[in-house]
């Protein structure tokens, strides 16, 4: 039993085309889904799930829906400038819906990843359905995001989330590389491991939210190993402004809904 679909809701456009196994059976189905948006975030309105902040994006997949579960094959298409793809399952037979995905990239802009950070997005004043509780631009005279987030979305679901990316595209840090692992259990957020690696050295580490506090408590591990200053290079110097090789480690712990209010409040 065919059919297409065509949903609007705001800037988040959906179409479908598929098939039911049995007629009007919702339990059941298969289809080619292509979505784009200007925020993954304001998927939550739809789904119920707590997406992150993120520029435009454009992506498409295989959809198949069986016992309680949610399937997406060969998801591929761009989040900002990052080429995309990779597989994700919805499972909802526990408490909460469970969201695992493994997610490769070829190009990952690392700009893309700020929104997430809370650093903004860019959002439409005249857009009604918009997210306003959206991160907003950094302001200039701001070195770390203000923007609170609302942690309250993290209880609605569980997810296991890999992403590695094979290339990075960035202006002040020769990565060359980027794998995050992201684990989200009963309100708890962690990211680890957070591995940027760069040609000469690696930074790495782990962050652990515990978003059942108000507000939410967090503890950041963060290693730089054989980093090589040398390949920080000025925009117009051919060599770096400082060398030698740098080895440090950084074990912090706070409060806050915000980087800057973790930041203020943070010893370690």
């Amino acid at each position: 039993y065919e059919f297409d679909a065509d949903v609007k809701a705001g800037k988040t456009h959906a179409v479908a085309k598929g098939k039911f196994d049995k007629p009007f059976d919702m339990a059941r189905l298969n289809l080619r889904l292509d979505v784009q948006g200007d925020n993954l975030a304001h998927l939550y309105y739809l789904t119920n799930l707590a997406l992150p902040f993120t520029p435009p994006y454009k992506v498409a997949g295989d959809l198949s829906t069986s016992e309680r579960r949610v399937t997406v094959k060969g998801l591929k298409g761009v989040v900002g400038k990052s080429d995309i793809n990779g597989d994700v399952v919805v499972d909802l037979k526990g408490k909460r819906p469970t969201l695992t995905a493994q997610l490769k990239s070829h190009s990952l802009n690392l700009a893309d990843l700020s929104p997430a950070f809370g650093k903004g997005v860019t959002k439409d004043a005249d857009d009604r359905t918009a997210d306003n509780k959206a991160p907003a631009a950094l302001p200039p005279t701001k070195l770390l995001p203000t923007y609170e987030f609302e942690f309250d979305r993290l209880k609605v679901m569980d997810a296991n989330v890999t992403l590695h990316a094979d290339s990075v595209q960035t202006v002040q840090a020769p990565f060359t590389g980027v794998d995050i692992k992201v684990v989200l259990n009963d309100s708890v957020l962690e990211l680890n491991p957070l591995v940027f690696t760069l040609p000469q050295g690696k930074i790495d580490g782990a962050i652990h939210i515990d978003a059942r506090k108000k507000p939410a408590a967090e503890k950041v591990d963060l290693r730089l190993t054989n980093v090589d200053l040398n390949q920080f290079k000025g925009k117009t110097g051919a060599t770096g402004p400082l060398g030698g090789n740098l080895e440090a480690r950084a074990q912090l712990t706070g409060a806050g809904n915000s980087v800057h209010d973790f930041a203020a409040s943070a010893n370690g």
